[in-house]
C-alpha cells in the first residue's frame, strides 16, 4: 500500500469517526446497519496501519456513492474524498498482485504444467489468492481447476452468519466467518491456516480431540469457538492469534493451558466452564483486557494473587467450584458488574464486595446474604445464574 495515500486515508477516516461520534443524528434509522458501519469505521485506521486489506472492501461498500455515505458522516465532500482514496489503493494493490504474479512466472518458464500447478497451490496455502489466480490465468489454469485440492474443505464449511454453503474457492478465501457442520472434516483442518481473511471460526460440537498447529497462522482471527469438543490440550501456536477478542472453550476436557495463552493481549472474553481445571491457570492473569471470564463447573479453590490485575473485568462466573471463601483479589475489580459465586463452599459474603462501585448483580447461595446485602444487591431471594 502506498504510504502517502494510506496516511491521507487514515487522516480522513479519523475525521469521519469524529463527526459520527459527535453527531449521532447523522446515523441512519436502521440501528443495526449504523452499528456495523460505525464499528468498521472505528477499527479501520488500525487495520489499515497493519495492512489488513480486507477492510478496504468493507469501506468501499460503505463509501460508494450508491450507499449515501453523507447520511453517515454528514459531509458529502469528505465521503467523496474517502471513496476516491479507497479506489486508488485498491487499484494499486491489484497492480502489485499482477506484477508479483508476472515476477513469479518469469521463473517458471522451464516448468511443466503440473509443476506450475503445484507452485500455484503453494501460493494459495500462503493465503495469496489473487496472486495465485493471476498466475493461473497466465497459464490458462482457472479457479475450478485450482479449487480441486480444496473441494473437501469447500464442501465442509458454511458462512457462519447465515449458515449458507460456500461453493467456490474465491468464496472460501474471502470468507470472514465460517462454521463446520459435517460428520468428519479433520483431514482438512490444516488447510484452515491458509484462510487469512477469517475473523470468526466456529468449530463447536465437532468431537475434536486436538486443534492443528496451523490454527496459529490465521493471525487476523478475532473470534474462535471451540466449545463442546473433547480437547485436553491446545497447541502453543494459539498464542499467534494476537487479534483474538473472544475465545470459547466451554465443555472440553482441559486441565491446563499453554503458556502462550498469555500472549493474547487483546482478548476481552474467555469462557472455560465445564472443564477439568483443579488449579486456576496463571496465564490468564496476563490478559489485562478481559471484560468477561466464565469459569463455572471446574474444581478450583483459590485464585493467584495476580488475579487482581484483571481490572477491566465486568462479568465473572465462578459458580460450581470449590472456594471455601470469596477470593480477596476480587476487591480490586472496580469495573465488575455481574458476579456469580453460586454453589461453592463459603457461607458468608465479605463486606468488600459491597464496596465494589459497579457491582449490582451478585449471585450466591440462598441464605448467606445479610439483610443489608440483600438490599445492596437488590436481588430476589431465589434468583439464579446468568
Amino acid at each position: 500500500m502506498i504510504p502517502k495515500i494510506k496516511t491521507e486515508l487514515i487522516k480522513k477516516l479519523k475525521i469521519a469517526i469524529e463527526i459520527t461520534e459527535n453527531s449521532p443524528e447523522n446515523l441512519p434509522k436502521n440501528k443495526y446497519a449504523a452499528g456495523v458501519f460505525f464499528d468498521k469505521l472505528k477499527d479501520a485506521p488500525d487495520k489499515l496501519k497493519n495492512d489488513d486489506n480486507l477492510i478496504l472492501n468493507a469501506l468501499i461498500s460503505w463509501f460508494t456513492p450508491a450507499s449515501k455515505w453523507e447520511s453517515f458522516v454528514g459531509d458529502t465532500n469528505l465521503g467523496n474524498e474517502i471513496f476516491t482514496l479507497l479506489i486508488k489503493i485498491r487499484r494499486k494493490l491489484k497492480n502489485d498482485e499482477q506484477t508479483e504474479a508476472e515476477k513469479i512466472n518469469a521463473g517458471l518458464k522451464s516448468k511443466t504444467k503440473s509443476e506450475i500447478f503445484e507452485k500455484i497451490q503453494a501460493i494459495l496455502k500462503e493465503g495469496k489468492m489473487e496472486i495465485a489466480f493471476a498466475l493461473g490465468k497466465i497459464h490458462n489454469i482457472y479457479e475450478k481447476e485450482l479449487a480441486e485440492p480444496w473441494n473437501e474443505l469447500i464442501n465442509s464449511v458454511y458462512v457462519s452468519i447465515n449458515m449458507m454453503r460456500i461453493t467456490t474457492l474465491r468464496e472460501l478465501f474471502n470468507a470472514t466467518s465460517i462454521s463446520f457442520r459435517v460428520p468428519d472434516f479433520t483431514s482438512v483442518l490444516p488447510q484452515i491456516g491458509s484462510l487469512k481473511n477469517l475473523k470468526r471460526l466456529d468449530l463447536a460440537s465437532e468431537n475434536l480431540t486436538e486443534i492443528p498447529k496451523e490454527i496459529g497462522s490465521i493471525t487476523g482471527l478475532e473470534e474462535l469457538n471451540l466449545k463442546k469438543n473433547k480437547l485436553t490440550i491446545l497447541p502453543p501456536e494459539i498464542g499467534n492469534l494476537k487479534n483474538l477478542r473472544k475465545l470459547g472453550l466451554d465443555e472440553n476436557k482441559l486441565s491446563i493451558l499453554p503458556k502462550e495463552i498469555a500472549l493474547l493481549k487483546n482478548l476481552t472474553s474467555l469462557s472455560l466452564s465445564r472443564n477439568k481445571f483443579r488449579k486456576f491457570p496463571k496465564e490468564i492473569t496476563s490478559l489485562t483486557k478481559l471484560e468477561g471470564l466464565f469459569f463455572s463447573e471446574n474444581e478450583i479453590s483459590e485464585l493467584p494473587e495476580n488475579f487482581k490485575n484483571l481490572t477491566e473485568i465486568k462479568a465473572l462466573n465462578f459458580n460450581d467450584n470449590l472456594f471455601e471463601s470469596v477470593p480477596e483479589s476480587l476487591k480490586y475489580l472496580k469495573k465488575l458488574q455481574i458476579l456469580n459465586l453460586q454453589r461453592n463452599k463459603f457461607k458468608t459474603i465479605p463486606e468488600f464486595l459491597e464496596k465494589l462501585p459497579n457491582l449490582d448483580r451478585l449471585y450466591a447461595d440462598y441464605g448467606i446474604f445479610t439483610e443489608k446485602q440483600e438490599k445492596r444487591f437488590k436481588l430476589p431471594p431465589m434468583e439464579y445464574g446468568f
